[in-house]
């Protein structure tokens, strides 16, 4: 990672040191420029010019034509740093949107695990799938007896500004785009686990007739652990992008 951390502070330092670099060599251009102007205007050549301007002896087309040239590449150039300046602040935008929603998921990630971990080794257990009212997919464990011993919501995966933002930043940011790309199939991977999570947990009560009734013979939790290592791999390769740091802080809302 301290390698990918140095190569992302060179990339985005190339920019400034080029500009930097140009504007060293520029500078002592600019001034033997202006010194051969000075130099210039006060030959005899330039006095004979002036004179034939005002007589209208001297056809200025060309010059106009050159002046509107230099005027169109100044232009252009001009144009070019106001998109590289949106192209950055864009960038900059999306990073910040997909950081936030990376550390939502973080919260959604290790609960699936808390979870999945629960049902899998409280094997004197039962496992139960309820939906409260207020509209909160709940996992609750009871003693066989019916004594609640654990419950907890199981939570909603967050990816709109993943496929919202993913094409805007396929246009400005090749190696962003893969890692938000990788980092939404994670997120897709997640709500799979998620829906697998409510259909094993509902099998008993649909009276299901080709999946175990029990989640733990169905061999689905040690799929989803897996699973869910990859899933925060892809995430974190994302976050470290964006944020410049590892996926360890999670957030709530």
């Amino acid at each position: 990672m301290l390698e990918i951390k140095i190569k992302k502070i060179l990339k985005n330092m190339i920019p400034e040191l080029l500009g930097l670099t140009f504007m060293v060599f520029l500078m002592p251009f600019a001034f033997v420029l202006f010194v051969f102007s000075l130099r210039f205007v006060e030959t005899v050549s330039f006095n004979s010019f002036v004179k034939g301007v005002a007589a209208g002896d001297v056809n200025l087309i060309p010059l106009g034509v050159l002046v509107a040239v230099l005027i169109f590449f100044l232009k252009e150039i001009l144009e070019f740093n106001k998109r590289k300046l949106e192209r950055r602040r864009k960038i900059r935008a999306c990073k910040n949107l997909l950081s936030n929603e990376l550390r939502l998921n973080l919260w959604v990630h290790n609960k699936f695990v808390d979870i999945i971990s629960n049902i899998k080794n409280e094997k004197h257990l039962e496992a139960k799938f309820l939906y409260l009212k207020r509209g909160i997919d709940d996992c609750i464990l009871t003693e066989v007896e019916g004594k609640s011993t654990f419950g907890c919501p199981i939570p909603m995966v967050h990816d709109k500004f993943h496929e919202k933002l993913i094409v805007n930043i396929a246009e400005v940011d090749g190696h962003l785009f893969g890692l938000t790309q990788a980092s939404y199939d994670g997120l897709v991977l997640l709500e799979h686990i998620r829906k697998g999570l409510i259909d094993g947990l509902c099998a008993e009560k649909n009276n299901e007739q080709f999946y175990p009734h029990d989640i733990r013979d169905s061999g689905f939790l040690d799929y989803a652990l897996d699973e869910l290592d990859e899933v925060y791999k892809s995430m974190n390769s994302l976050y470290f992008e964006c944020a410049g740091k590892e996926l360890t802080e999670s957030k709530l809302r």
